[in-house]
């Protein structure tokens, strides 16, 4: 038959004996666009060794030859990686690899349906075949005899086709015997082969979407709080886990709803567990700091034991540590390992969420490594727990950061948003030591460049302005949240937004050991109290403020919204007591406002654009305060009364 040659003979054959340690070279005689629900654009193939056809599937990292028209009807490809799965009863071939050999116009011989054929009329068939591919006519006759029979035997003597079967190459022969092992969860199994055993285990490299069974041992390197959440097919809940083989091979995983009820008690970080049955995906790039093209859901089916007997064969933690000065160069929004000196803590300060309109506590810490110092900014738990006292408790603290996300906020700067580790005993922390050594000790003696040269660092010694002048300079009109301005001036309040019906504050979680805490909640009836971010009812809740007031200088007026601490700072009393005093005393409680009217501050703002009624404006908020010293701005007025006599002095101007 015409180009018979070109195919693999028994090709197909092999494939239904889950034989994957060949490349055969195959006809497609059709291409068809299928969408799935979780995989989107998909393409189902007919592969053909010219005798027989076989259903197949492409794998997602193929598609671009369609899209190329490279791949299309009648093309001969090879089949470099591959795997054959029962998909709804069905023998369906998974082609994760291949390569396009030639353009053909047409089909191949007249194959037959494969799943419909019996053994021993494939035997027949291929018997009756008098062409053969050139590597068999090369071969001596009782060679190609016997290589054409074990192929042929295959479906009826698997064991007869093995011991006729080369040695798989290297590259090949793990995913070979990964994919051609008995399914050890869907079978009874030998004493020794259960869930429970070590047997079998395979390395987290190995997973991809197209194994119907698998097992990974690894242990948990970092496990999250439940997050709850809100779209179309209603709410739910999740939690995410980050994993780690023996081999250094990470993976991100995942459970929602009944199934993050019922793991999320199981897993502890740097525990170790056996695990099988999940799901495996493609991950979602961008939203995790582990490098893994896929990701595991552990649905209801997975099943996860502890390894309690753990040999510490896995590390507790794998770094790639990024020299500081090195990161100018990372693009944004990727993520990096970092470990570094701490020069300066900041204090905690609150912000709304852009996102969910929740507060968010943060802080900011500036570290140093041998190359350059940077920001990097600790978010909610970690902003609280990582606090002056605990990181002055010893000179030069060492922090390793696992998983920063590289900002361009003031220059580059870092958000930790993974595991934070306190004087790690690793190399880096003792190169830092030595590093420290030679500079006497002392961290703040070393010459270093500043990446974090914009914003952030304008928040805390922001340029001194009057209202007229921020309004000038469009101060805040072109900045989003995150990009936004700062400067510092000098006002007093002259009004408070707040009546008996219009109180400034708001009524949140009082649950502050919760990850939920500091989040609204709205009246439940019965007195309850419900939090929509964690899905719980308590009996009580915590008012925290949101003030909104009018600051007024000498060149004119803006109107400032100041979160809870900054308002504390402003009024003298915290929410709670004003609440009470609104509830008992009302005249103590109009005396809070009013005490504080035509009082003068330091602001220091944070201007940035926002929409208001479809009309875009600039916002302010309180970013820190603190009382008026009449001494210290005595001392500032005079620096700018010289300022301006050399000025004039040089100008000339008599």
């Amino acid at each position: 038959m015409q180009h018979m040659h070109l195919l693999t003979n028994g090709a197909i054959a092999r494939m239904l004996d889950n034989d994957t340690a060949f490349q055969p070279t195959l006809q497609v005689l059709d291409v068809k666009k299928i969408v799935t629900g979780q995989s989107g654009l998909r393409f189902r193939l007919v592969l053909s060794d010219g005798l027989f056809y076989l259903q197949g599937m492409l794998a997602s990292q193929c598609t671009d030859l369609v899209n190329a028209s490279d791949l299309r009807k009648f093309s001969v490809i090879r089949l470099k990686e591959f795997v054959c799965n029962n998909i709804n009863g069905k023998k369906i071939c998974v082609v994760i690899q291949c390569e396009v050999v030639s353009q053909l116009g047409g089909g191949i011989g007249a194959p037959a349906n494969a799943l419909q054929t019996n053994p021993a009329q494939m035997q027949a068939s291929m018997s009756s075949s008098a062409q053969q591919p050139p590597q068999q006519q090369q071969q001596p006759p009782a060679a190609a005899h016997a290589q054409q029979h074990g192929a042929a035997q295959g479906r009826m003597n698997p064991m007869a086709q093995n011991q006729n079967r080369p040695a798989p190459p290297s590259n090949q022969q793990a995913f070979h015997q990964r994919n051609a092992a008995p399914n050890y969860f869907s079978q009874a199994q030998p004493h020794g082969q259960g869930m429970g055993s070590e047997d079998s285990i395979q390395p987290v490299s190995s997973l991809n979407p197209y194994q119907n069974s698998w097992k990974i041992k690894v242990r948990c390197t970092q496990k999250e709080n439940f997050k709850y959440y809100h779209n179309q097919k209603g709410e739910g809940k999740l939690f995410g886990l980050d994993f780690l083989d023996k081999d250094g091979t990470e993976i991100r995983a995942v459970a929602f709803n009944e199934a993050a009820e019922k793991f999320f008690p199981i897993f502890e970080k740097n525990g170790v567990y056996l695990i099988s049955k999940g799901q495996v995906r493609l991950a979602r790039k961008g939203f995790s700091h582990v490098k893994n093209d896929y990701s595991i859901t552990l649905n209801m089916d997975a099943q996860v034991i502890p390894v309690h007997h753990d040999n510490n064969e896995i590390e507790t933690q794998k770094y790639k540590f990024v020299q500081i000065a090195d990161i100018q160069r990372v693009e944004p929004k990727s993520f990096v390992d970092v470990i570094g000196v701490v020069m300066d803590v900041g204090p905690i300060t609150t912000i709304l969420s852009s996102k969910t309109q929740k507060e968010l506590k943060r802080r900011n810490l500036k570290i140093a490594d041998q190359t350059a110092k940077i920001d990097i900014t600790l978010w909610s738990a970690d902003a609280e727990s990582f606090d002056e006292e605990k990181l002055n408790q010893r000179e030069n603290t060492i922090l390793a950061f696992k998983g920063c996300k590289v900002s361009e906020f003031g220059g580059r700067s870092l958000s930790a948003s993974g595991f934070i580790d306190f004087h790690p005993d690793r190399p880096e922390t003792r190169q830092l030591l030595a590093w420290l050594s030679s500079n006497g000790g002392n961290i703040q003696n070393a010459q270093l460049t500043e990446l974090t040269t914009g914003a952030r660092t304008v928040s805390q010694n922001a340029q001194r302005l009057t209202f007229g002048e921020a309004k000038d300079m469009d101060l805040g009109m072109k900045a989003n949240r995150k990009d936004a301005a700062f400067f510092t001036v000098v006002a007093s309040i002259t009004t408070v937004a707040q009546s008996t019906d219009r109180k400034p504050w708001y009524e949140a979680n009082p649950d502050q050991n919760s990850d939920a805490k500091n989040a609204k909640v709205t009246p439940a009836g019965d007195g309850k109290w419900l939090c929509e971010k964690n899905g719980k009812t308590y009996n009580s809740y915590l008012p925290r403020y949101i003030l909104r007031f009018c600051a007024t200088d000498f060149t004119g007026n803006i109107w400032l919204t100041a979160f809870n601490e900054n308002a504390e700072k402003i009024l003298g009393k915290t929410a709670v007591e004003a609440e009470n005093l609104l509830n008992t005393d009302s005249n103590a409680y109009e005396e809070i406002f009013k005490a504080v009217q035509f009082k003068k501050f330091v602001f220091t703002c944070k201007a940035y654009s926002d929409v208001w009624e479809d009309s875009q404006r600039v916002r302010y908020d309180v970013h820190a305060v603190a009382p008026c010293d009449p001494g210290q701005e005595s001392e500032k007025l005079i620096e700018k009364i010289q300022l301006l006599q050399n000025l004039k002095l040089n100008s000339g101007i008599p």
